[in-house]
């Protein structure tokens, strides 16, 4: 009898586990797909809390508008990620569209691979840009 419970509650905490990990893929590719359709608000929230202490809402906004003259994201795929814990590096395939400044050069499209941390803080997952040590 001690054996069925004890399997059953190591079962629960591996469930649990991939509960977790498909949380996080689905916070990567939730948070890309806001940025992507300019749903700034929403975009924001994956941020960490002390994160978003130092960067308010607007600034983010205004930082990612300029971002936009020149790129226009179209497409992220979740890729691979490797955690520790409550710490996880994120790859991130982002299909997107570059402008040349020059109009007459046209625009081209491109896929790259986007590493990100992201962090676990109380059973979330936010996201937390690089050389940023707001944890």
């Amino acid at each position: 009898m001690k054996k069925v419970a004890l399997m059953a509650l190591v079962a629960g905490g591996l469930v649990g586990c991939d509960n977790s990990s498909k949380a996080i893929e689905d916070r990567v590719v939730e948070r890309w797909q806001a940025v992507i359709d300019s749903d700034y608000e929403k975009a924001y929230e994956y941020f960490t809390p002390a994160y978003q202490k130092n960067e308010s809402l607007d600034a983010f906004k205004l930082r990612t508008e300029q971002a936009k003259l020149n790129v226009s994201w179209k497409n992220a795929k979740f890729d691979s990620k490797a955690c520790e814990e409550a710490v996880c590096q994120v790859k991130v395939k982002v299909t997107y569209m570059y402008q040349f400044p020059q109009k007459s050069m046209g625009s081209v499209e491109a896929e790259t691979t986007i590493n990100e941390n992201w962090i676990n803080k109380g059973g979330n997952w936010y996201f937390l840009p690089k050389n940023e040590g707001m944890l």
